[in-house]
């Protein structure tokens, strides 16, 4: 009697025999699919096409017909203490922060006191850079919201204007915050024009631990008269501070942001743009 023999094929074996009867016997030629085509560009931003792409100076946007999309609105802005030019930092670098709670670097230049720099150190330091040289006159430290014994209390501040020779503009010792979220200003004996600037804190409250809230800037100018025009200024990017678009993916390094005072005559629309 003959038997008959059944073979079962594993997934192995299975898929090199689908290969090969995709490929064919040697010397058969076998036309492979076409390569989808690609694409002309790649995506670059979110403006339309036939939109001028921003040269990041403070300047109203313009429609392709050259009229501005401004109506009703002056240049007029204010944010943190008289003069501040903390808009213009668009890098911050630290020693160390704390990712896993949001309590990062970018939240020294926020303008908001509810969020904080921490890092897991009694002393740190952090460097900013600014989109152009600005003269800096004044600087401000802001306590974060808890534990004063986290606070600075010894600190140098340095400028550069190249990132790589740094000068000591201000040093400070036994500073103390009254209570939370209090803003201290303090003025440099010689202002200077500055693309860099770095805190090193030296010392803290008497914590194991170092936080900041807020670091601002200012030319130390009073009120001026107020610009014509609206604003337009770069900042850091949704990636700047612990919002619903950074923590969706948005990690544009900067942003045209558009800032101004609505007056009484009219409205605008603003927008803004990462990169």
């Amino acid at each position: 009697m003959q038997m008959g023999v059944r073979h079962r094929w594993g997934p192995a074996v299975a898929t090199a025999a689908a290969l090969c009867m995709a490929v064919g016997s040697p010397g058969t030629a076998v036309a492979l699919p076409a390569a989808p085509e690609t694409a002309d560009r790649e995506f670059a931003s979110s403006f339309e096409s036939d939109d001028p792409v921003p040269d990041w100076v403070s300047t109203v946007d313009e429609a392709p017909d050259g009229s501005k999309r401004a109506a009703g609105v002056d240049g007029g802005y204010t944010s943190g203490i008289p003069g501040n030019v903390t808009d213009h930092v668009t890098d911050v670098r630290a020693g160390g922060e704390n990712t896993g709670a949001g309590e990062v670097k970018e939240n020294l230049v926020d303008g908001e006191a509810g969020t904080k720099w921490l890092t897991f150190e009694p002393t740190g330091w952090v460097e900013f850079d600014l989109d152009k040289p600005v003269k800096v006159a004044r600087y401000a430290l802001t306590s974060a919201n808890d534990h004063d014994e986290r606070d600075p209390a010894d600190w140098t501040l340095k400028g550069s204007a190249d990132g790589k020779d740094w000068k000591t503009l201000d040093t400070r010792s036994g500073e103390s915050f009254a209570e939370r979220f209090r803003t201290k200003t303090y003025d440099l004996a010689e202002p200077a024009e500055l693309r860099h600037v770095r805190l090193d804190v030296t010392k803290n409250n008497g914590g194991d631990l170092l936080q900041i809230a807020d670091v601002q800037f200012s030319t130390g100018a009073g009120d001026g008269p107020v610009p014509e025009d609206m604003l337009s200024l770069v900042d850091r990017g949704p990636s700047g501070s612990p919002t619903a678009k950074a923590g969706a993916g948005f990690t544009g390094r900067r942003a045209l942001r558009y800032a101004g005072r609505h007056t009484a005559d009219g409205r605008t629309r603003t927008t803004r743009s990462s990169t």
